[in-house]
């Protein structure tokens, strides 16, 4: 059963059953407190001899897939669309309990996020209407998947699910009844899902949903929320806490409000194929949105200060490799410095969470802030930093890159 938070009275789901690449069958899902031990592609899935080992101690965990997506029509035929059927075994059949097709779904989106996250929707037995704005990205994309289906290589089974590439949002609107949405600024949402003639707004309609998973500002939540009410649609924004590997590996953290009837209708069938929990925060638009600044601004500000702590241990010629086990074996322990300052340490910064997103999210924070009269005089700081390392072209590189805003900088004596 779900639990409920008795301060907030925000609905937590912890599903259990998940579509990583490597399914463990009848393996349960371990706990969040088990899945913290487990933050990398290298080691996550654990084999099924340490899951046995370790009891489920707080959760009673809900088995994902056990309420199939309801009042789904059967999509229509794209116009000019790319249609990739995968290749299927006699055995194969789609997750769910009843062993029957799970119904389509549309992700616009395929970036960073949008492409594990719809991979998971596969791999559940969903079928899948996808639009990227590169045509190419969402063709390859949806070969990707259809191969990997025929070699049966990572141990799963998606039934008898087929990806389609469509030509527009409008399209993918046109098709399904379930729309998720993954996509990078507030000028891109607008764009896609509003415009007249391709928009997504512009197929929906009664039983159909809009599934907004990017980190916007809450007025362009709002908007999003207006508009596809006016068409009689339901609106459910979604943004998630995690990166691309959990992203992979289906244990993101969705944070909800909005129409409850929506939540409703995806939290089994979509929410826990791609994440490890869910909040349902309540229906007025946008709490959702400001938990998640919430979230990434105090993400921010922990960023910063361990690039300057780092900095400082170089500065003074100090061993940052022995900085980061001191770091883990005391009370500062967490993921995210375990991860991401041996980025630091070797300069690699490969993004999985993009410089120029943190900084966007710290700037949509100061100005929440500054909406709620609410002094934020860290982020500020944290983000006039991220400003510098975009400036010097840090922007696409992993948020773990903003220490070289830091690196070998004196600071200069006053006059």
């Amino acid at each position: 059963m779900p639990r409920m938070c008795s301060e907030s009275g925000a609905l937590f789901r912890a599903p259990t059953a998940f579509a990583t690449p490597c399914a463990l069958n009848s393996v349960q899902r371990p706990s969040r407190q088990l899945r913290s031990k487990v933050t990398d592609d290298s080691n996550w899935p654990p084999q099924k001899a340490w899951v046995s080992a370790h009891r489920l101690p707080r959760f009673s965990w809900r088995r994902r897939f056990e309420r199939p997506l309801a009042g789904t029509q059967s999509p229509r035929t794209l116009h000019n669309s790319l249609e990739l059927t995968a290749c299927m075994h006699g055995e194969a059949s789609a997750p769910d309990r009843k062993g029957a097709t799970m119904s389509a779904v549309g992700f616009i989106g395929l970036g960073i996020m949008g492409s594990g996250m719809a991979r998971n929707l596969f791999r559940a037995g969903h079928s899948l209407y996808v639009w990227n704005r590169t045509r190419s990205a969402a063709e390859a994309f949806a070969k990707e998947l259809v191969n990997e289906q025929c070699g049966e290589s990572k141990g799963y089974s998606s039934g008898n699910a087929q990806v389609h590439v469509a030509d527009s949002p409008r399209s993918v609107a046109g098709a399904c009844n379930v729309i998720y949405s993954m996509l990078s600024t507030p000028e891109a949402a607008l764009s896609v899902h509003l415009d007249a003639e391709r928009g997504t707004v512009q197929e929906l309609g009664p039983q159909k949903m809009l599934i907004e998973c990017s980190t916007l500002d809450v007025s362009t939540m709002e908007r999003l929320s207006e508009a596809v009410h006016q068409r009689g649609a339901l609106f459910l924004e979604a943004p998630v806490s995690g990166s691309k590997v959990p992203a992979q590996t289906g244990t993101l953290i969705f944070l909800c409000s909005g129409d409850r009837a929506a939540y409703d209708r995806v939290a089994s069938s979509g929410l826990d194929v791609m994440g490890k929990a869910s909040f349902f925060l309540g229906e007025r638009c946008g709490v959702g949105t400001k938990m998640k600044i919430v979230v990434n601004m105090i993400m921010g500000s922990m960023m910063v200060a361990l690039a300057e702590g780092a900095s400082l241990a170089e500065s003074c010629g100090l061993s940052t490799e022995t900085l980061n086990e001191i770091l883990g074996l005391g009370a500062m322990n967490s993921p995210l410095f375990s991860m991401k300052l041996p980025n630091m340490i070797s300069s690699q910064y490969e993004a999985h969470f993009p410089l120029k997103h943190q900084q966007k999210d710290l700037r949509f924070a100061i100005s929440l802030g500054d909406e709620m009269e609410q002094w934020l005089p860290l982020s500020a700081i944290a983000n006039e930093v991220f400003k510098a390392a975009q400036a010097s072209g840090f922007g696409d590189y992993d948020f773990s890159a903003v220490v070289e805003a830091l690196r070998n900088k004196k600071r200069r004596p006053s006059n």
